[in-house]
């Protein structure tokens, strides 16, 4: 995952949402020349699911579910991250925040994920 894949642009919809521009840890921060912290537009919706905007390769933005924890196979509790949660994503900002608040809690995907609580 390219940093740029990840959108660090908010738009006036986003915000309206309860998106908000963050620093989180670069996917490709491991690499000498990249930064370990990049911007992103984030929406959190419970203590350990987030939203993230992405862009496509043609630059169109769109939206999905993140959830902070483990595989099923990891045991090591401080390998934890931020994974994808599903193969959903949507196109708008509000769609978005209304389908993932009413999976806070429950399962997202085929692979369950060990939540645990994320870093402040």
């Amino acid at each position: 995952m390219s940093s740029k894949f990840i959108a660090d642009e908010i738009s006036e919809d986003d915000s309206t949402a309860g998106f908000e521009e963050k620093s989180i840890d670069n996917p490709n921060g491991h690499y000498c020349l990249e930064s370990p912290q990049i911007p992103a537009v984030i929406c959190e919706v419970g203590p350990s699911d987030r939203i993230i905007k992405l862009n496509e390769i043609n630059g169109i933005p769109y939206y999905k579910h993140q959830r902070y924890g483990l595989w099923p196979f990891q045991t090591d509790e401080s390998k934890a991250t931020w994974l994808q949660c599903g193969d959903e994503y949507w196109f708008r900002p509000d769609d978005a925040v209304a389908a993932v608040k009413a999976k806070v809690g429950k399962e997202c995907g085929s692979v369950p994920i060990k939540v645990i609580e994320p870093p402040h």
